[in-house]
């Protein structure tokens, strides 16, 4: 019994480090650091974006962190965008998938704590 008991306690601890990995970034700059990591040129902008999105009525922007990498003939791409708090992050899906559309991109928007981000598939696990 104490085996199964012990047994447990380990896969629940593995299991917490685990989902403890695989979250987003808490910042640009941990951002930037793990998208270059994956071999992403990236460009963080806490000015002209964030000013554009208020101006098309998104609340709360902080910074917007652009990826993209060329993959054999496929660009892989991911925006992220960070906001101040998350209930902003919450109102400005439906807002942000249309400033996304509007702007070519087809995926749809998730959310991640404060962050919101859409892209490329891969881009989008990369991030995340």
């Amino acid at each position: 019994m104490k085996k199964v008991l012990r047994l447990s306690s380990l896969l629940l601890v593995l299991v917490a480090l685990l989902g403890l990995t695989a979250c987003a970034p808490k910042d640009p700059v941990k951002a930037k650091e793990k998208l270059e990591k994956a071999e992403y040129s990236v460009k963080v902008d806490g000015t002209a974006t964030p000013l554009a999105l208020k101006a098309f009525g998104v609340e709360g922007v902080e910074s917007v962190v652009t990826a993209t990498k060329k993959v054999d003939d496929k660009i892989e791409a991911v925006t992220a965008i960070l906001f101040a708090e998350k209930a902003q992050a919450k109102a400005a899906v439906e807002k942000l998938a249309e400033y996304a559309k509007k702007n070519g991109e087809e995926s749809e928007v998730k959310q991640a704590g404060k962050w919101l981000y859409y892209g490329t598939e891969q881009g989008m696990k990369d991030f995340n």
